[in-house]
């Protein structure tokens, strides 16, 4: 909304022909509105989430990152950890393959990426455990380069579900939907973050609106270090501890 500046100058003189002498009436200084100074909205900068976290990669000579999972057996107590999932990247810093495993130690599923010319990521292979290609994504993308929507196929081709992310002002993804292939909503993260622009807690939500759990992230210096599971009542049901290996 522009704001309107209204000047008021008013100045009335009353001149007299009488032996040469004039009078004025003055404006007290008082009655006459001051001008609010005029203030520079704050430019705010929209960030490409991929391509920041790919620099970062790239700059940290980031090889892999295995994430090691504990569930609580106790209120107070841990149990073992298992490898729960493994990302690899190549040497610029672009997310190659992931993997995620079961309790036996065993390849359950695994993603293969691809990406344009200009660096998007254009599509993404998800394989059985058998290693036998099973659905692929395609991607959609806003002005500043962000993912926008993520549709789901099937072997055959046919659509099975879709994705919509939202985000806010600066960029940071806040809304992640899931539909089914007739549009029915089925699913939902929402994500906060801090002040720096990195995560601190994510919270699910089923198709009806209901709170399923959260997870909540925590940080060193450089780099993303564990993430704290909670249930729906807001119980510790299991930590994420992220272990990073580097390019030689």
């Amino acid at each position: 909304m522009k704001l309107q500046f209204i000047r008021a100058v008013v100045c009335t003189a009353i001149i007299f022909a009488i032996a040469g002498c004039s009078t004025t009436r003055k404006i007290p200084k008082s009655s006459v509105p001051e001008v609010p100074p005029t203030v520079a909205p704050v430019e705010k900068t929209i960030i490409n989430n991929a391509f920041v976290e790919r620099e970062h990669i790239h700059n940290s000579k980031i090889l892999s990152i295995d994430k090691i999972k504990f569930n609580y057996i106790l209120r107070n107590k841990l149990g073992n950890g298992d490898r729960y999932s493994q990302q690899k990247f190549n040497q610029d810093g672009f997310l190659i393959e992931t993997i995620f495993y079961d309790k036996q130690g065993k390849v359950e599923t695994n993603y293969t990426y691809q990406y344009d010319s200009d660096g998007y990521l254009s599509e993404t292979i998800q394989y059985n455990s058998s290693g036998k290609e099973e659905y692929k994504y395609t991607y959609e993308y806003n002005k500043f380069g962000n993912k926008t929507k993520a549709i789901r196929y099937n072997i055959d081709g046919q659509m099975q579900k879709y994705y919509i992310y939202k985000y806010d002002e600066y960029g940071n993804l806040i809304d992640d939907l899931w539909y089914d292939v007739n549009g029915k909503f089925e699913y939902k993260i929402v994500n906060t973050y801090n002040e720096n622009r990195k995560k601190i807690l994510a919270k699910s939500y089923d198709g009806d609106g209901n709170l399923l759990g959260s997870i909540s992230y925590q940080y060193n210096k450089d780099n993303l270090i564990e993430e704290i599971k909670y249930d729906k009542d807001g119980m510790k049901t299991g930590i994420i501890q992220y272990v990073y290996k580097k390019f030689n």
